[in-house]
């Protein structure tokens, strides 16, 4: 079941505000804490209410009082089990699972609900990515006869976010530049070059205000490039009227050059040169939750530009997001967020850059237990002061780990090439990290869980436990400061420590012989020097 939309969904304003999560070069002042909302769609939890009255949130019941008609969110309680998709070991059959699952989920809980609307002749759009329906221009009296059906969970209010403005197939070459920035160097990406690593076969997306096509050191990595088309390569989210990537913003640019960009001339500016990447312009002019929900379902099933065709096969394998919504652990997206761990995609998240507010600063969807988030140091080591500080949702512990982001020297519209600072700079860096992790490490592509594990391991320890936590895991680095060298290195140990062991058969006695019966071994790994497989190409995720 697709989204069906008739119209484009007004604008209407909330107390909740996402940000892109940069900073500008000059200090700027910090916003006021922003309360943290009932629930959006992407909130797995029910309400488990029986009267229908009592399942309109109080923030839509002031909408609708203030308003008379409003846009409004029909939240569904069904939440399908999803755990089946570990098991399947096919990249496309893995994602159709996903998706065909939430999709019956969706069109079993919509059903009455679509019918009622239908008849009254409302304009909707339905989405099963998060099960819930964004219904347009209805009254509370409509609302309330909707929630009478026992399928729906919560009615709530649209949200309109604000933008923080801020201070071929082959793998691209990344020594064609003498240097590389410091964050490059800071998490070892360049010795990942150099034994052959550079991301090729994997596709990252940017969620984000989209990205500039054209700039020359983005172009050819555009997986769109290399199919000759912008179908299954590029969403619309908001709806700009634009068939082809663009960035009217910068941020989406910046953050994708930090990933996957070549060089300015003189200097790399990406981590993982050699990969793909695709986008969605959820946060074009601001983020706004139907946007960022759309575009969370179309990465699960990209499709062609004017949206027919869905195919799960086509979906990234690592989303940035650099946004978030500030100094608050509200549960937007999250159902979004474990449907792609779900479909094999690693998701990263900016932890937020309130900072200054000292400890429990981290902001959503970063500050949650399924996000992992990313906080930011500088090129002389130190945490930078707007990384937001955990802990997170039911005392977590966040960031995650740390990535350098100040002054990150990355691609702008234009062509030109801009030093910006904030989390929004430290979240691609894990991002390409994963994809040269993936690269190099195949039987890793598509475990989410074990690729934090990794990370986590490998990444080195902090100690700062001013806002709690321990040496090696605390609320102001979190695991510590990423190093994706170490974690290919951490994760070979690994599959050399997992290799099977001999089965002995014959009778344990004087004289009497045992045999040994080696089970055939291919290790999961790749030629350091030539990027090639060395042994028979795991069957699980393989590369769309």
């Amino acid at each position: 079941m697709h989204p069906r939309t008739r119209r484009l969904p007004r604008t209407l304003a909330s107390a909740t505000v996402l940000a892109l999560l940069a900073v500008p070069a000059t200090a700027v002042a910090a916003p006021e804490p922003v309360p943290t909302p009932e629930a959006h769609p992407g909130n797995a939890a029910g309400t488990g209410s029986a009267d229908p009255a009592d399942k309109i949130s109080s923030a839509a019941a002031k909408v609708f009082d203030a308003r008379g008609t409003t846009d409004y969110w029909l939240r569904f309680a069904e939440e399908p089990d999803l755990s089946a998709a570990d098991s399947i070991t096919v990249w496309s059959e893995r994602g159709r699972y996903v998706v065909d699952t939430l999709t019956e989920a969706a069109e079993s809980s919509q059903a009455r609900a679509i019918a009622a609307l239908e008849e009254s002749g409302t304009e909707y759009t339905s989405y099963w990515a998060t099960n819930a329906i964004l219904v347009e221009d209805g009254t509370l009296e409509q609302a309330t006869e909707l929630a009478a059906d026992v399928q729906v969970a919560e009615v709530l209010p649209t949200t309109q976010h604000s933008v923080e403005e801020p201070e071929s197939t082959s793998a691209v070459a990344p020594s064609a530049a003498e240097t590389s920035t410091y964050g490059i160097r800071s998490i070892n990406a360049d010795d990942m070059w150099d034994l052959g690593f550079t991301g090729e076969g994997i596709v990252v997306a940017g969620l984000d205000t989209g990205v500039s096509r054209s700039h020359p050191a983005l172009s050819a990595q555009y997986r769109g490039t290399a199919t000759g088309s912008n179908s299954y390569n590029w969403f619309d989210a908001a709806r700009a009227g634009s068939s082809t990537p663009r960035d009217d913003h910068g941020h989406g640019t910046h953050t994708m050059g930090t990933m996957v960009g070549t060089d300015n001339g003189s200097t790399n500016i990406g981590v993982a040169p050699g990969a793909q990447w695709i986008a969605a312009n959820g946060c074009a002019d601001a983020c706004r939750d139907s946007w960022l929900v759309a575009s969370g379902q179309w990465l699960l099933a990209p499709t062609r530009t004017d949206g027919t065709g869905a195919d799960p096969a086509r979906r990234p394998h690592v989303v940035n997001n650099s946004w978030g919504m500030s100094r608050t652990d509200d549960p937007f997206m999250e159902d979004v967020i474990a449907a792609w761990e779900a479909a094999g995609i690693f998701s990263t998240w900016s932890n937020g850059n309130d900072g200054e507010f000292g400890c429990e600063s981290s902001g959503s969807p970063g500050a949650r237990q399924a996000s992992y988030s990313v906080g930011a140091y500088s090129s002389a080591g130190s945490i930078a002061a707007f990384s937001s500080r955990g802990p997170g949702q039911k005392g977590v512990v966040k960031p995650d780990i740390s990535a350098p982001g100040v002054n990150v020297l990355s691609a702008v519209p234009g062509g030109g090439y801009e030093q910006w600072s904030g989390t929004s700079m430290a979240a691609p860096h894990v991002s390409g990290a994963v994809a040269l992790l993936w690269d190099a490490v195949p039987s890793l592509l598509g475990d989410v869980q074990r690729t934090r594990a990794i990370l986590d391991g490998a990444a080195h320890d902090v100690n700062n436990t001013a806002c709690g936590g321990t040496a090696d895991d605390n609320n102001v680095w979190g695991e510590g400061k990423l190093d994706v060298l170490a974690a290919y290195q951490l994760a070979q140990s690994q599959s050399f420590t997992e290799t099977p062991a001999p089965a002995i058969s014959g009778t344990a006695k004087v004289g009497t012989a045992l045999t040994a019966t080696v089970p055939a071994w291919t290790p999961p790994r790749r030629s350091p020097t030539s990027g090639a497989a060395t042994a028979t190409p795991p069957t699980a995720c393989p590369a769309p």
